[in-house]
C-alpha cells in the first residue's frame, strides 16, 4: 500500500467515524479539514478533498470497509457510484435508486437499513448535522428601544388650560366608572352659571390647547421612533459580515487551467524517459516550442476526464510476456506520477494522482506489461483531446 493510500483510508476512517449519526448530504471540504490533521496531510483541505473524492468514485476498491460503510460514504458525500459497485449492491440483494448523476437517491438492505434522499437539487448542504451557507438576514424592528443617544426621554407635561371655576356643590360620587365618565362631563355651577359665549370661548382654547399639546406629543415620540429606527440600521450596517464559504468550492477549483506548455515539456521528458520513438520526442519538443510562443490552456476538469480515460485504455492493451518494446504497467504509472503529473502541481493535480496511487496499488505485484508503441499512441491521443494544435505537428 501506498503512503497516499494509507493518508487516505486513515482520513476516510477519521471521516466515517464522524457522520454515523448524520442523514443529509455533508460537505466533504469542511471534513477534509479537520481530517488532514488526523492524517498528517500538509497540503490544503481543498486539495485533499479532491484526492478523497476520487477514492471515493472508486469505492468497490476501498479496503478495510463494509459494504454498508461505502455506501453511507457515497451517500453523504453525494458521490457518483459506478456500474461495478451498482452491480456489488444488487448481488447483495440491496435496492438502490440512481438520478442521472448515479447518486444514490434511495438504498435499503436486505436487514432494513435505509438511505432516502428528500434533497432538492438547489437544498443547502449540512457540516456536523447543521446547515451551513446561510446569509442573516437583517430586520428593522418597528418597536422603540433604548440606545447610546436616545435613553427613553419623558414626554413633554401638557398643562390644559381650564378657567377657575366656583365651589362645586354636591357632586355626586358613585363607582369608579361614573367617577370617570363624571371628569369627561362639563361641571355644573349653581348661581354663576357663564354666559354662553363665554363658556364657547373656554371651551374652544381648551380644545385648541389640547389638540396643539397633542400634536406636539406625537411629532416627539414619531421623530424619537425615526430615529431609532436610523440607529438600528446603521448599527447593522456596521456589524461585521459573517464568513461565507460556497458549499462546493473544490468545483471552483476544477475550472482552474493547466498551460499546454507545462504538459508538453513534461511530455518530452516522459517521451525521453521510457524510450518512446524519435519522432515522438522530436513532436514534443516542436509542440513546446509552439506553445513558448503561444501558449494554450486546458480545464483541470477536462484533463481529468481524458487523463481517466488513457489509463482505462492503457489497462485494456496489457500483455502478459515482457519484450523489448514494453514496459511494466505499475513502473509505467510512476512514471506517469512522478514524471507527468506531480511537475505540474501537488494541490491542482490532486485527483489524477489519487488515482495513480490507486492503480499501482491493485497491480501490486503484477508483472503485466504494456507495449510502448500503445503508451505512445495513448500520449499522442491525450494531446489531441487537449488541443487542436498537436494535430498540425508531424511526427
Amino acid at each position: 500500500m501506498t503512503f497516499g493510500s494509507v493518508l487516505c483510508e486513515k482520513a476516510i476512517r477519521f471521516i466515517l467515524n464522524g457522520i454515523r449519526h448524520y442523514t443529509h448530504p455533508e460537505n466533504i471540504v469542511k471534513w477534509c479539514e479537520l481530517a488532514k490533521t488526523e492524517a498528517n496531510y500538509d497540503s490544503s483541505a481543498i486539495a485533499f478533498s479532491r484526492r478523497l473524492k476520487a477514492r471515493l468514485d472508486r469505492i468497490e476498491d476501498l479496503q478495510g470497509f463494509t459494504l454498508m460503510e461505502k455506501v453511507r460514504l457515497v451517500f453523504i458525500f453525494s458521490r457518483p457510484v459506478s456500474p461495478r459497485f451498482l452491480q456489488i449492491l444488487k448481488d447483495a440483494n440491496c435496492i438502490v435508486n440512481l438520478t442521472d448523476e448515479r447518486k444514490i437517491t434511495f438504498f435499503c438492505s436486505p436487514d432494513g437499513i435505509v438511505f432516502k434522499s428528500e434533497q432538492s437539487v438547489n437544498q443547502k448542504k449540512y457540516f456536523k448535522g447543521k446547515p451551513e451557507n446561510y446569509k442573516k438576514r437583517t430586520v428593522v424592528k418597528p418597536a422603540i428601544r433604548s440606545s447610546k443617544s436616545v435613553r427613553n426621554p419623558p414626554l413633554p407635561s401638557i398643562s390644559p388650560i381650564i378657567p377657575n371655576p366656583p365651589e362645586v356643590d354636591d357632586v355626586e360620587m358613585g363607582n369608579e366608572e361614573e367617577e370617570a365618565a363624571s371628569e369627561q362631563k362639563p361641571e355644573k355651577f349653581d348661581g354663576l352659571t357663564p354666559p354662553v359665549n363665554n363658556g364657547s370661548n373656554f371651551q374652544n382654547q381648551d380644545a385648541r390647547a389640547r389638540d396643539r399639546a397633542n400634536s406636539q406629543a406625537q411629532n416627539f415620540v414619531q421623530n424619537n421612533r425615526n430615529r431609532v429606527k436610523m440607529e438600528d440600521f446603521v448599527e447593522d450596517m456596521q456589524q461585521a459580515p459573517q464568513e461565507w464559504i460556497p458549499e462546493e468550492k473544490v468545483d471552483i477549483l476544477l475550472l482552474e487551467t493547466i498551460s499546454l506548455l507545462k504538459l508538453a515539456e513534461q511530455i518530452e521528458t516522459l517521451a525521453f524517459n521510457i524510450n518512446l520513438e524519435e519522432g515522438f520526442q522530436q513532436k514534443a519538443l516542436r509542440a513546446v516550442r509552439l506553445f513558448k510562443a503561444n501558449d494554450q490552456t486546458i480545464t483541470i476538469q477536462h484533463f481529468n476526464i481524458f487523463f481517466n480515460a488513457i489509463l482505462t485504455s492503457l489497462k485494456a492493451g496489457r500483455i502478459q510476456n515482457a519484450t523489448r518494446k514494453s514496459i511494466q504497467l505499475s513502473r509505467l504509472f510512476k512514471h506517469l506520477q512522478r514524471t507527468l503529473i506531480r511537475p505540474m502541481g501537488e494541490e491542482l493535480m490532486a485527483e489524477a494522482l489519487a488515482i495513480l496511487d490507486d492503480e499501482i496499488e491493485m497491480l501490486g505485484e503484477s508483472e503485466d506489461e504494456v507495449l510502448l508503441k500503445t503508451v505512445q499512441i495513448r500520449l499522442d491521443s491525450l494531446m489531441n483531446l487537449a488541443t487542436n494544435s498537436w494535430a498540425d505537428l508531424y511526427e
